[in-house]
């Protein structure tokens, strides 16, 4: 009795042994046949069909071909479709491959063995941001800051402009983008408008003024000027003193334009010569934002020009001078600097007389500097704001070699060359003749250190 009975124990085991194999053995059939379509008795396995989420890195509509990236692994897929694919909208609505850009973020399923597709679908978990035109890169921590939100890339990030690849040191703060991911992570950047030059001739009444291109760029005005402009078209003003000249402009995606400014002058009476005697010595004077030397007297336009007067240890000077005689003469005496309340900050206004010097301490005749920006409409942050200088350091452009070099419109030469740090975002644009001039963004910090820069070789025209 006892071995009859393992014998039943047995053969129970047996039994459910068998019946989990096969059902193990369905289940796996199951699986497989969400893959395969087996089409002949031998059950070879055709017609292998793959569903992944990729951005579409291009589309060749004569050959009937797209290349997509797969998000998944970065590899790239290329697929042969015809009119029996399945193409729709984020919607779910029929549409025309044509309709399809580089860049956008889609899911794809097609035949592997064929590399046929046999669908595509906007994806409906991506997300778009368009017209973005306030944004920033950290190149070192691989992360894109759109107004006040950071996202993440990869070295895959996709990066379109015309249609064509690029990389992202192409990429301008003076452009505007269609930026697209999933979650936290940026997948695909679109160039909606790209930049180009305008170089600026004939201007030499304008020197120490200020230049406006429509509403997006304030500069001073300074020689041999190349400014870095969204393609578009705009008014171009240059201004100083009472001499105003105005351009229309159109800015045409990576190409140059040259603007001559050579019919508007000023009479030569209407130009005055100011002696500036500031105490103590060795202080900074700014002239509408430019740093000025003034050991010899000083050549201004008649009329209105903004000043500031700094030096370590002391309070800074604000004022607008008003230029309206052959000759001035102003002294400033800086006050010793002391904690101040939010409204101390002192603007002044200063008029010269050609028979009497004007001297000036820093409580005499005081508005806020406030207000009197409120008064003056064409201020800008960009405009108002004076460069930090690190004079102990050097911004040094090493490569490519024998190319003129702007930082934001300002020529500094010829490279390899070497100029006084300042600290802040600019734009460094390269420029050689019968080549592409190329522009980079560059964040200068504030880290006592000098800065080496090497960009890539100018191509040829």
């Amino acid at each position: 009795m006892i071995r009859q009975g393992k014998i039943m124990q047995y053969a129970v085991l047996l039994i459910i042994t068998m019946a989990a194999m096969s059902a193990l053995a369905g289940c796996r059939k199951e699986n497989i046949s969400n893959q395969y379509q087996v089409s002949d008795r031998e059950g070879t396995a055709v017609n292998h069909k793959s569903e992944i989420a990729a951005v579409v890195r291009e589309i060749d509509l004569d050959a009937q071909a797209i290349t997509v990236l797969d998000t998944a692994f970065f590899e790239d897929i290329t697929l042969s479709y015809n009119g029996g694919a399945d193409i729709r909208n984020k919607y779910n609505e029929i549409i025309s491959i044509s309709t399809v850009s580089v860049g956008e973020i889609v899911e794809v399923e097609y035949d592997e063995n064929k590399s046929k597709l046999k669908s595509l679908k906007i994806s409906e978990d991506a997300w778009e941001y368009q017209g973005v035109n306030k944004f920033s890169f950290d190149k070192t921590k691989k992360s894109m800051k759109i107004a006040n939100k950071k996202y993440q890339y990869t070295d895959n990030l996709l990066i379109f402009s015309e249609g064509e690849e690029i990389p992202l040191i192409d990429v301008s703060e003076k452009d505007e983008l269609t930026v697209r991911g999933m979650d936290g992570d940026i997948l695909s950047i679109v160039v909606t408008e790209g930049h180009g030059f305008v170089r600026l001739t004939g201007y030499d009444s304008f020197l120490g003024g200020t230049l406006e291109i429509g509403y997006r760029e304030i500069l001073p005005v300074t020689e041999n000027m190349m400014v870095v402009v969204r393609e578009g078209t705009y008014k171009l003003t240059m201004t100083n003193g009472e001499l105003v000249g105005t351009k229309s402009i159109s800015v045409i995606r990576d190409k140059e334009i040259t603007v001559d400014m050579s019919e508007f002058i000023i009479p030569a009476e209407r130009i005055g010569e100011v002696e500036f005697l500031i105490t103590p010595d060795g202080a900074d004077l700014y002239i509408n934002n430019i740093l000025t030397d003034y050991s010899e007297p000083v050549k201004l336009n008649y009329g209105e020009h903004k000043i500031k007067v700094s030096l370590s240890g002391y309070e800074d000077f604000y004022g607008i001078m008003i230029v309206g005689e052959a000759s001035q003469r102003i002294e400033l005496n800086l006050a010793a600097e002391e904690p101040a309340e939010a409204d101390d900050d002192i603007l002044i206004t200063i008029e010269g007389d050609e028979d009497e010097d004007t001297s000036l301490d820093w409580d005499t005749d005081s508005v806020s500097e406030a207000e009197a920006n409120e008064a003056e409409e064409s201020d800008t942050e960009a405009s108002s704001t004076t460069e930090k200088v690190d004079s102990l350091h050097k911004v040094t452009v090493k490569a490519p070699e024998g190319v003129e070099v702007y930082l934001d419109g300002t020529y500094k030469g010829i490279s390899p060359v070497s100029f006084t740090k300042t600290i802040g975002k600019y734009t460094i644009m390269l420029k050689k003749e019968g080549y592409v001039s190329k522009s980079y963004s560059v964040d200068f910090a504030d880290d006592s250190e000098d800065v080496f820069l090497s960009f890539p070789a100018l191509l040829e025209e």
